[in-house]
Protein backbone atom coordinates (compact mmCIF):
# COMPACT_ATOMS: atom_id res chain seq x y z
CA UNK A 1 0.00 0.00 0.00
CA UNK A 2 0.92 3.56 -0.80
CA UNK A 3 0.73 6.20 2.09
CA UNK A 4 1.46 9.48 1.46
CA UNK A 5 2.76 11.27 5.17
CA UNK A 6 2.32 14.63 4.28
CA UNK A 7 -1.14 14.93 2.20
CA UNK A 8 -0.62 18.04 -0.31
CA UNK A 9 -3.86 19.17 1.02
CA UNK A 10 -2.43 18.97 4.42
CA UNK A 11 0.72 21.10 3.13
CA UNK A 12 -1.47 23.66 2.13
CA UNK A 13 -4.29 24.33 5.16
CA UNK A 14 -1.12 24.31 6.88
CA UNK A 15 0.22 26.83 5.09
CA UNK A 16 -2.82 28.97 5.71
CA UNK A 17 -2.66 31.04 8.91
CA UNK A 18 -6.34 32.28 8.79
CA UNK A 19 -7.55 28.88 7.82
CA UNK A 20 -5.82 27.04 10.27
CA UNK A 21 -6.80 29.54 13.23
CA UNK A 22 -10.46 29.17 12.38
CA UNK A 23 -10.53 25.72 11.82
CA UNK A 24 -8.84 25.09 15.30
CA UNK A 25 -11.21 27.61 17.05
CA UNK A 26 -14.04 25.81 15.59
CA UNK A 27 -12.54 22.47 16.83
CA UNK A 28 -12.39 23.84 20.40
CA UNK A 29 -8.46 24.00 20.10
CA UNK A 30 -7.28 27.48 21.92
CA UNK A 31 -5.87 30.00 19.95
CA UNK A 32 -5.21 33.35 19.74
CA UNK A 33 -8.15 35.41 18.91
CA UNK A 34 -8.23 37.08 15.56
CA UNK A 35 -8.80 40.34 14.98
CA UNK A 36 -12.84 40.45 14.64
CA UNK A 37 -14.45 42.17 10.96
CA UNK A 38 -12.43 39.79 8.12
CA UNK A 39 -9.61 41.01 5.82
CA UNK A 40 -7.80 44.44 7.33
CA UNK A 41 -7.15 46.44 4.45
CA UNK A 42 -4.20 49.27 5.32
CA UNK A 43 -3.00 50.69 8.11
CA UNK A 44 -5.78 52.97 9.86
CA UNK A 45 -8.24 50.00 9.19
CA UNK A 46 -6.05 48.22 11.64
CA UNK A 47 -5.19 50.88 14.15
CA UNK A 48 -9.29 52.08 14.38
CA UNK A 49 -10.05 47.86 14.51
CA UNK A 50 -7.54 47.96 17.23
CA UNK A 51 -9.27 50.29 18.99
CA UNK A 52 -12.45 49.21 19.26
CA UNK A 53 -11.59 45.75 19.92
CA UNK A 54 -9.73 46.97 23.11
CA UNK A 55 -6.47 45.48 21.66
CA UNK A 56 -2.61 47.42 22.14
CA UNK A 57 -1.06 45.06 20.59
CA UNK A 58 -0.80 42.49 17.81
CA UNK A 59 1.00 40.23 15.64
CA UNK A 60 0.98 40.98 12.07
CA UNK A 61 1.57 37.54 9.84
CA UNK A 62 1.60 37.13 6.09
CA UNK A 63 -0.88 34.53 5.70
CA UNK A 64 1.46 31.74 3.79
CA UNK A 65 5.00 32.66 5.70
CA UNK A 66 6.79 31.04 7.18
CA UNK A 67 9.78 31.27 9.43
CA UNK A 68 8.57 34.24 10.72
CA UNK A 69 8.67 35.42 6.91
CA UNK A 70 6.68 39.10 6.91
CA UNK A 71 5.75 38.98 10.83
CA UNK A 72 5.24 42.48 12.97
CA UNK A 73 4.11 43.07 15.75
CA UNK A 74 2.71 46.37 16.44
CA UNK A 75 1.82 48.07 19.11
CA UNK A 76 -0.66 50.60 18.92
CA UNK A 77 -1.40 53.44 22.40
CA UNK A 78 -2.91 56.72 22.01
CA UNK A 79 0.58 58.68 22.53
CA UNK A 80 3.04 56.07 21.10
CA UNK A 81 3.26 53.65 19.01
CA UNK A 82 5.76 50.98 17.34
CA UNK A 83 6.31 47.85 14.75
CA UNK A 84 8.96 45.34 15.55
CA UNK A 85 9.49 43.66 11.94
CA UNK A 86 11.44 40.81 9.62
CA UNK A 87 10.77 43.23 6.78
CA UNK A 88 14.02 44.69 5.65
CA UNK A 89 12.70 47.76 3.47
CA UNK A 90 15.84 49.29 1.52
CA UNK A 91 13.58 51.75 -0.30
CA UNK A 92 13.78 49.46 -3.44
CA UNK A 93 13.41 46.47 -2.38
CA UNK A 94 12.19 44.02 0.70
CA UNK A 95 14.27 41.58 2.49
CA UNK A 96 13.05 39.28 5.42
CA UNK A 97 16.18 39.67 7.63
CA UNK A 98 17.58 38.25 11.00
CA UNK A 99 17.99 41.62 12.42
CA UNK A 100 14.87 42.50 13.89
CA UNK A 101 13.77 46.12 12.36
CA UNK A 102 12.02 48.71 14.89
CA UNK A 103 10.16 51.91 13.68
CA UNK A 104 9.06 54.27 16.08
CA UNK A 105 8.24 56.97 13.15
CA UNK A 106 4.69 56.77 11.79
CA UNK A 107 5.59 56.58 7.89
CA UNK A 108 7.81 53.35 8.34
CA UNK A 109 5.02 51.98 10.37
CA UNK A 110 2.74 52.25 7.55
CA UNK A 111 5.05 51.35 4.82
CA UNK A 112 5.84 47.88 6.99
CA UNK A 113 2.18 46.93 7.89
CA UNK A 114 0.95 48.32 4.53
CA UNK A 115 2.92 46.01 2.48
CA UNK A 116 2.40 43.06 5.10
CA UNK A 117 -1.60 43.57 5.02
CA UNK A 118 -1.48 44.36 1.42
CA UNK A 119 -0.02 40.85 0.83
CA UNK A 120 -2.56 39.41 3.05
CA UNK A 121 -2.47 39.11 6.76
CA UNK A 122 -3.81 37.05 9.58
CA UNK A 123 -3.76 39.92 12.93
CA UNK A 124 -4.34 38.23 15.87
CA UNK A 125 -4.18 39.67 19.59
CA UNK A 126 -0.96 39.34 20.90
CA UNK A 127 -1.21 37.45 24.09
CA UNK A 128 1.53 37.90 26.90
CA UNK A 129 3.77 34.81 26.65
CA UNK A 130 4.97 33.27 29.92
CA UNK A 131 8.63 33.71 30.83
CA UNK A 132 11.25 31.29 31.59
CA UNK A 133 14.42 32.32 33.02
CA UNK A 134 13.42 35.59 32.61
CA UNK A 135 13.06 35.39 28.92
CA UNK A 136 9.68 35.05 26.65
CA UNK A 137 9.56 31.44 25.52
CA UNK A 138 7.14 29.28 23.79
CA UNK A 139 7.16 25.34 22.31
CA UNK A 140 8.24 23.94 18.96
CA UNK A 141 5.91 20.60 19.63
CA UNK A 142 6.71 18.23 16.68
CA UNK A 143 4.01 15.97 16.97
CA UNK A 144 4.28 12.53 14.85
CA UNK A 145 1.83 9.90 14.77
CA UNK A 146 -0.57 11.26 17.44
CA UNK A 147 1.84 11.70 20.22
CA UNK A 148 4.26 14.73 20.95
CA UNK A 149 7.75 13.10 19.85
CA UNK A 150 10.18 16.03 21.01
CA UNK A 151 9.32 19.24 22.72
CA UNK A 152 12.18 22.34 21.74
CA UNK A 153 11.54 25.70 24.43
CA UNK A 154 12.18 28.79 22.03
CA UNK A 155 13.42 31.69 24.30
CA UNK A 156 13.94 35.43 23.74
CA UNK A 157 14.44 38.82 25.22
CA UNK A 158 11.06 40.18 22.79
CA UNK A 159 8.16 38.21 21.73
CA UNK A 160 8.93 36.84 18.91
CA UNK A 161 11.02 33.30 19.67
CA UNK A 162 12.34 31.75 16.48
CA UNK A 163 15.51 30.29 16.62
CA UNK A 164 16.16 31.49 13.40
CA UNK A 165 16.16 35.19 13.99
CA UNK A 166 18.18 34.61 17.53
CA UNK A 167 16.08 32.92 20.34
CA UNK A 168 17.66 30.43 21.74
CA UNK A 169 16.77 26.73 23.12
CA UNK A 170 15.48 27.17 26.80
CA UNK A 171 15.30 23.67 29.43
CA UNK A 172 12.74 21.97 29.01
CA UNK A 173 13.23 20.22 32.54
CA UNK A 174 13.28 23.26 33.96
CA UNK A 175 10.29 24.01 32.43
CA UNK A 176 8.27 20.99 33.45
CA UNK A 177 9.28 21.90 37.32
CA UNK A 178 7.42 25.02 36.72
CA UNK A 179 3.92 23.99 34.82
CA UNK A 180 1.75 22.16 36.61
CA UNK A 181 1.22 18.40 35.19
CA UNK A 182 -2.28 18.92 34.44
CA UNK A 183 -1.59 22.15 32.14
CA UNK A 184 1.44 20.01 30.55
CA UNK A 185 -0.71 17.09 29.98
CA UNK A 186 -3.43 19.44 28.38
CA UNK A 187 -0.62 21.36 26.48
CA UNK A 188 -0.02 18.13 24.89
CA UNK A 189 -3.05 17.20 24.44
CA UNK A 190 -4.03 19.93 22.09
CA UNK A 191 -0.87 19.50 20.03
CA UNK A 192 -2.10 15.69 19.19
CA UNK A 193 -5.20 17.12 18.35
CA UNK A 194 -3.66 19.98 15.96
CA UNK A 195 -1.78 17.14 14.22
CA UNK A 196 -5.03 14.87 14.15
CA UNK A 197 -6.62 17.59 12.42
CA UNK A 198 -3.93 18.10 9.94
CA UNK A 199 -4.12 14.92 8.28
CA UNK A 200 -0.07 15.06 8.16
CA UNK A 201 1.63 12.45 9.55
CA UNK A 202 4.05 15.07 11.73
CA UNK A 203 3.20 18.61 12.67
CA UNK A 204 5.75 21.04 14.78
CA UNK A 205 3.05 22.44 17.16
CA UNK A 206 3.90 25.94 17.60
CA UNK A 207 2.28 26.64 21.36
CA UNK A 208 2.67 29.26 23.82
CA UNK A 209 1.87 28.94 27.87
CA UNK A 210 0.17 32.66 29.31
CA UNK A 211 1.59 33.74 32.49
CA UNK A 212 1.12 31.43 35.14
CA UNK A 213 2.10 28.42 33.48
CA UNK A 214 -1.87 27.32 33.31
CA UNK A 215 -3.79 28.47 30.06
CA UNK A 216 -1.91 27.77 26.69
CA UNK A 217 -2.76 28.67 23.05
CA UNK A 218 -1.73 27.22 19.56
CA UNK A 219 0.61 29.52 17.84
CA UNK A 220 1.06 27.87 14.60
CA UNK A 221 1.55 24.55 13.08
CA UNK A 222 4.29 24.08 10.44
CA UNK A 223 4.02 20.84 8.14
CA UNK A 224 7.96 21.02 8.07
CA UNK A 225 8.45 21.78 11.56
CA UNK A 226 10.88 18.83 12.20
CA UNK A 227 14.42 20.67 11.27
CA UNK A 228 15.51 20.04 15.00
CA UNK A 229 19.04 19.07 15.46
CA UNK A 230 20.83 17.51 18.28
CA UNK A 231 18.23 15.80 19.84
CA UNK A 232 17.45 12.07 20.75
CA UNK A 233 14.48 9.51 21.45
CA UNK A 234 15.20 6.14 22.25
CA UNK A 235 18.55 6.00 20.31
CA UNK A 236 16.90 7.80 17.25
CA UNK A 237 17.35 11.74 15.80
CA UNK A 238 14.55 13.40 14.60
CA UNK A 239 13.92 11.83 11.53
CA UNK A 240 14.87 8.32 12.60
CA UNK A 241 12.49 8.62 14.84
CA UNK A 242 9.78 9.55 12.88
CA UNK A 243 10.77 6.50 10.44
CA UNK A 244 10.08 4.23 13.61
CA UNK A 245 6.82 6.05 14.29
CA UNK A 246 6.10 5.08 10.72
CA UNK A 247 6.82 1.65 10.63
CA UNK A 248 5.23 0.88 14.46
CA UNK A 249 2.04 2.62 12.09
CA UNK A 250 1.96 1.42 9.36
CA UNK A 251 4.38 -1.94 8.79
CA UNK A 252 2.75 -4.89 8.60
Amino acid sequence: DLHVVQPPASVVELFDKSATSARWHALGIPVPEALPGGRVTDPDDLRARMEAAGWPSVFVKLTSGSSASCLAVFVHRPRAEHVITTVEDTGTARYNTRRLQRFTDRRRIDRALGFILGEGAQVERAIPKARLADRYFDLRVLTIGGEPGFVVARTSEHPITNLNLGGLRGDVAALRTLVPPAAWEAAMATCVAVQQASGAFHVGVDLMFEPGFEAHRVIEGNAFGDLLPNLERDGFDVYGWQVHRYLQRFAG
